[in-house]
């Protein structure tokens, strides 16, 4: 299962992990700009693809610092998290996809017994949850990063 946080959701974990507040943090301005940028984003997965809501936000999140030095940053550090996240949620997908191929394989072997079958089911849900807990402290570091990164973009 990969972890589909919103750049905001991880600024504010950030922030809150080094003791401060997103408000703190951020201009008025900035902030309702974020804030506008992520209800927009989660209208936009209604109705295309996450891809395309995801590049429209990044565009629109980055646009919400100040002209010029505050968007460059805030794009420098939006490409920071991405380098950094996508080896760890690659690494996740290789390990969930994995648990499945041993799950199709385990449920072949059941031939049809319920109980068996609750019991692969159940593995393969520990086993996913092992994915994720494997690559969490990754994937928090990436955030953290990104937290310290965007706290020193000038803001609007």
């Amino acid at each position: 299962m990969i972890r589909t946080m919103s750049l905001v959701s991880a600024t504010i974990m950030g922030i809150a992990l080094l003791g401060g507040t997103a408000r703190a943090a951020f201009s008025p301005a900035t902030a309702a700009c974020i804030k506008q940028a992520t209800s927009a984003r989660k209208a936009c997965v209604l109705m295309a693809s996450a891809a395309t809501c995801t590049a429209e936000f990044y565009t629109a999140y980055a646009d919400c610092f100040a002209p010029g030095d505050g968007v460059a940053c805030a794009t420098n550090c939006e490409s920071g998290r991405t380098a950094c996240e996508d080896p760890v949620q690659a690494t996740e997908r290789t390990c969930v996809h994995t648990c499945g191929a041993t799950r199709a394989t385990a449920l072949k072997a059941c031939a049809g017994d319920a109980t068996c079958g609750a019991t692969v089911t159940a593995a393969f849900s520990a086993c996913k949850k092992a994915c994720v807990q494997q690559e969490t402290p990754g994937i928090l570091a990436c955030r953290g990063e990104f937290a310290l990164c965007i706290a020193q973009c000038p803001n609007l």
